[in-house]
């Protein structure tokens, strides 16, 4: 989708948004009549949040997963902010302070002062990797892969389990557009041959997705980045919901 199609909104930060943010009611039509459990936010660093989408009444919600994006970015009451939504669920963040230029975070830490506990399970600290077998639903997710590698990254949803698809972009970069088989390594590095059925749009269906989601004990709500590491050979990397995705790119 071109950056001047996607859809977009902007809040004004009052009241008690800690623990929860109001969708405009009229942006809602943009989820096409089904708003979808969980969605990402990407902040201006570029890491990405994954956060529960919660309908309250008449309301949608930005709710579990939001405080930790709240607290990680400093957010103050008057802070002005953008979400740009791509063609799937996932957010670009701008945030704007008092100044009315963008937010720089590590200045209002610094002005604000390190009241977030560090130790608390609500609070997300960057750059850490979990051993496999201790990864929590506040957990922390880093990976590392080549910036010139074609990737994309989506929610891990009840629809996406059975149903995932590469996107058109995302084929034609990695030249797989009369490709059969492709193989995908999972987190352990063990691999599984995918099938690939073309649909109408050029993307391309991954079929047998579900046994790896399955073995992989992949949840609801993960954030999910697949990169292309070379022809007909995927990369799953994997970021626990709740999680800061924090992308280290290779020199």
């Amino acid at each position: 989708m071109e950056l001047e199609e996607r859809p977009s909104f902007f809040k004004v930060l009052v009241g008690d948004f800690s623990q929860q943010l109001r969708i405009p009611h009229a942006f809602v039509k943009n989820f096409n009549g089904r708003v979808p459990r969980m969605c990402g936010l990407r902040g201006p660093c570029g890491n990405l949040w994954a956060v529960n989408l919660k309908e309250i009444e008449d309301r949608v919600v930005f709710h579990n997963g939001w405080q930790s994006f709240a607290k990680h970015h400093f957010l103050e009451v008057g802070d002005f902010l953008t979400f740009t939504k791509d063609d799937g669920s996932i957010f670009d963040v701008i945030i704007y302070d008092k100044s009315y230029c963008e937010k720089n975070v590590e200045a209002a830490k610094s002005r604000i002062g390190n009241v977030v506990d560090r130790t608390s399970n609500n609070h997300v600290i960057l750059g850490k990797r979990p051993a496999l077998d201790l990864v929590e639903e506040t957990s922390i997710g880093s990976i590392s892969f080549n910036p010139e590698n074609p990737f994309f990254t989506t929610i891990f949803t009840r629809y996406t389990r059975y149903d995932l698809r590469i996107p058109t972009k995302v084929v034609i970069a990695a030249g797989l557009m009369n490709t059969k088989t492709i193989m995908l390594q999972d987190p352990t590095g063990r691999p599984w041959p995918i099938k690939l059925n073309e649909t109408t749009m050029g993307q391309m269906r991954m079929e047998g997705w579900c046994n790896v989601c399955k073995e992989n004990q992949i949840s609801f709500g993960d954030t999910l980045v697949i990169e292309v590491v070379k022809h007909s050979v995927l990369q799953l990397h994997v970021c626990k919901v709740g999680a800061a995705l924090d992308v280290e790119t290779q020199s």
